[in-house]
């Protein structure tokens, strides 16, 4: 197969993501307090998916700057 000209990416990309709120937040109702806590959690579980890429659609700035440094 000649790939000449062309990209590939290993992993999947999900471009629109709520980190701080956490997969599935808006079926349980979280507490606003918890949201954030557990980002590192969150990211795992997009990676043991096949996520390897993901943006975030509706975090704060200070948020990402959060998860960036951490």
């Amino acid at each position: 197969m000649d790939l000449s000209g062309h990209f590939v990416i290993r992993g999947l990309i999900d471009a629109h993501v709520h980190l701080s709120f956490g997969p599935g937040s808006g079926l349980r109702d979280p507490d606003p307090a918890s949201w954030g806590r557990h980002i590192d959690q969150y990211l795992n579980a997009y990676l043991a998916s096949g996520v390897t890429t993901v943006l975030d659609a509706g975090s704060s700035l200070d948020a990402i700057a959060n998860i960036k440094s951490g």
